[in-house]
């Protein structure tokens, strides 16, 4: 072992354990009131390696601590991430805090929360669809005691604007009541409400985006869904977004009226447009900031710009292009060889479609491919991997998931939005 001096005695051994004392006293002072922190040293500084033990003080003696061992202009002359050479916390690395709190923190992390080593989420809610006559509360907003009966309604009227099939007219109308409904007390829409969470591997900055039930903002009475492509839109310019997991129960075959809150491929590139738009105008946002900047600074030197403290993390630098120009991340040398993924994910079949949805052509490929200042825009959503979940049996055998995919990749076909539909199954593995 060693003693207090850092000398080897004669009875030498690896040590085990590390105490460090961050109040030695018993008072009546309370700056250094009895505190220890305990960790195991072949955990290294992995979280869950530390206790506190009569934590009489803690965090200032941890500062205090730190300020008088870390090296002079930390976090300024001297970036992070950052590993101690000296003092009780040696062996530490220092990054910035980018969140892993909905509480603190700052920077393109704020607002998630770390549930795993290294794994963070950030949650939103979505409309699974509304309640039926009499049902007690158990979605958003509130209920009355008197019952609501909806009537018929035209999916088209009710949605934004920016969702609207294209054709229609952007402007909406009030949701309309069939003459044959009595008129009733005034009462708040009650839907059921299912989640959608962007999880976040913080030592590389990337993400992807898992939806639960969830039903196309153009028929919700409580549409969320564009909230949810506002927020992937900047991620997907900026190369973080890897996948989208999102639910189609059905395939076209089935009506909208039996649909109760789920997605058929009709309204996944429905909401695949809205996506595409977002990330329209998030490009265009990227785009007008680089302008500003180089005007600002004429003689600078552009630079790649580097990721988060979490990119950086990974030993590489990001370029903000797409996910598949990212600089390869540290985890892919710990993965070793990626299956191929199965025939039933990557074949490309498009039958032509008997009930298509909206008027779809060949000149939205050309608006993907306009360029602005040279610059090749390319289709919004290349490189982006959409997985398909939540697929339910058909009563009649046939594979529902082929045929999704077969609509789906006909809709890709004529869009070309530039994401890749994948349906999942039992056994996948999907590396991202």
């Amino acid at each position: 072992m060693e003693d207090t001096n850092g000398e080897k005695s004669e009875n030498f051994r690896r040590p085990a354990l590390q105490v460090i004392v961050l109040g030695a006293g018993g008072g009546p002072q309370e700056s250094n009131t009895t505190a220890l922190l305990v960790r195991s040293v072949a955990s290294g500084w992995t979280k869950g390696s530390i206790i506190a033990v009569d934590a009489g003080v803690h965090l200032s003696a941890i500062t205090r601590i730190l300020e008088e061992t870390a090296p002079p202009g930390l976090g300024t002359q001297l970036p992070l991430p950052h590993t101690l050479a000296s003092g009780p916390f040696a062996g530490l690395q220092l990054t910035p805090n980018k969140g892993g709190s909905p509480a603190i923190g700052d920077g393109e992390s704020k607002g998630y929360l770390e549930v795993a080593d290294r794994l963070a989420i950030k949650a939103y809610s979505v409309s699974h669809g509304h309640c039926i006559e009499r049902h007690p509360h158990r979605g958003s907003t509130s209920s009355t005691a008197t019952p609501l009966r909806y009537p018929s309604v035209d999916a088209a009227s009710m949605a934004s604007p920016r969702i609207l099939p294209y054709g229609l007219a952007s402007s909406t109308a009030p949701i309309p009541r069939a003459p044959s409904v009595a008129p009733e007390p005034q009462a708040s829409v009650c839907v059921y409400d299912s989640s959608a969470y962007f999880i976040l591997d913080m030592a590389t900055n990337l993400e992807i985006l898992i939806f639960g039930d969830v039903e196309p903002d153009s028929m919700s009475l409580s549409p969320r869904n564009l909230t949810i492509w506002e927020e992937a839109a900047p991620k997907i310019v900026a190369g973080q977004l890897a996948a989208i997991f999102i639910e189609c129960s059905y395939d076209d075959s089935h009506s909208d009226d039996r649909l109760f809150g789920h997605l058929k491929p009709r309204y996944v590139m429905e909401e695949m447009h809205a996506l595409a738009q977002t990330v329209e105008e998030a490009r265009g946002d990227a785009h007008a900031s680089r302008k500003r900047k180089r005007v600002a600074e004429p003689d600078t030197i552009p630079r790649r710009r580097t990721g988060g403290a979490f990119s950086r993390l990974a030993g590489g630098d990001e370029s903000p292009i797409s996910p598949k120009s990212v600089a390869k991340r540290a985890m892919s040398a710990d993965i070793g060889h990626v299956p191929p993924l199965p025939p039933a994910a990557t074949s490309v079949e498009s039958p032509h479609l008997t009930t298509p949805t909206q008027e779809l052509s060949l000149r939205e490929a050309e608006r993907w491919s306009e360029t602005e200042d040279g610059h090749s825009k390319g289709p919004p959503l290349k490189g982006i991997k959409v997985v398909i979940i939540h697929v339910k049996d058909r009563p009649d055998g046939r594979d529902q998931g082929k045929l999704i995919l077969q609509e789906l990749e006909a809709y890709e076909a004529d869009a070309q939005l530039g994401c890749e539909f994948i349906v999942s199954h039992a056994g996948q593995s999907l590396y991202l």
